[in-house]
């Protein structure tokens, strides 16, 4: 029984995938946020970008998969933001764009998670 105990414990704090989501655009925003308040370390900097991207490719391809459960029109438009937020990586990393705009979208695809 003991080993049934821990599991039955482990499977009562498993996250579910909208959890897993929101806790990991969490992460990356608060290393964006921190990567925003010093700009001078560019290795930190750069990192966060290349993490956030990391994180978007991902869902990306998750929105690409057929098994997606999500509404049609909804995927296009999270696929289509997804692509944006590849774009706008390049464009902060090029100097010709505020990381602002990438805070800001992780921090509203976060509202919509709640």
């Amino acid at each position: 029984m003991k080993g049934y105990a821990a599991y039955d414990r482990v499977s009562k704090t498993t996250e579910n995938p909208r959890q897993v989501e929101y806790r990991l655009l969490a992460q990356v925003t608060s290393a964006l946020r921190a990567a925003k308040a010093k700009p001078g370390d560019r290795s930190n900097f750069y990192n966060a970008l290349v993490w956030n991207k990391k994180v978007w490719d991902a869902f990306l391809c998750d929105l690409a998969d057929d098994k997606n459960q999500l509404p049609k029109p909804m995927r296009q438009q999270l696929i289509n933001l997804a692509a944006w937020v590849s774009k706008q990586t390049f464009a902060v990393m090029d100097g010709n764009a505020s990381i602002d705009t990438l805070i800001d979208i992780n921090a509203n695809m976060m509202d919509g998670l709640k």
